[in-house]
């Protein structure tokens, strides 16, 4: 019984990545995810903020991150509250896209082409989980006045990994 188990959870294990989009995995650039938001309502204006990591591969083979600041908006019904927020996934597929990440520009989802997972055509970034389709958002949404008194551009932290 116990082996039945196992085989069953090895096979299950598998199906996120036979679900996966082919082209979507060779041209990805990068992911953003953020795990730590806050959701806030405010009669007709709904919105989440935090902070998150943008994960990508440097020239040299390394794995970096770097900590991004999210903001999100959108038009919801009339309500007040404020709540831990959803974890939000985006996979970025252009490189001018993931570069201007890496530099800290300020990046809002007007200026590029975002899709869903139904929706992957032609898309900069696809959202994966935490947002829906009308949401706006901003990637590194602080002021870029501050950078002027503060060394404000993202710090990266990359790794080596060996096969073992």
């Amino acid at each position: 019984m116990m082996q039945f188990i196992i085989m069953l959870l090895m096979m299950l294990s598998q199906v996120p990545i036979a679900l996966a989009n082919p082209s979507e995995m060779q041209n990805l650039k990068g992911i953003v995810k953020a795990s730590s938001m806050v959701e806030g309502e405010f009669f007709w204006i709904k919105g989440k903020v935090g902070e998150g990591r943008y994960y990508f591969t440097n020239p040299d083979g390394q794995q970096c991150s770097i900590t991004v600041a999210l903001v999100v908006g959108s038009k919801a019904e009339a309500s007040i509250g404020i709540h831990s927020g959803t974890n939000i996934v985006i996979d970025v597929l252009n490189e001018q896209l993931s570069q201007d990440i890496q530099q800290g520009q300020p990046i809002t989802s007007e200026a590029w082409q975002i899709g869903t997972t139904q929706n992957i055509e032609h898309a900069d970034a696809i959202i994966k989980t935490g947002l829906n389709p009308e949401d706006g958002f901003i990637i590194n949404s602080r002021p870029r006045w501050r950078s002027w008194w503060f060394d404000n551009v993202p710090q990266k932290v990359c790794q080596t990994y060996s096969n073992p």
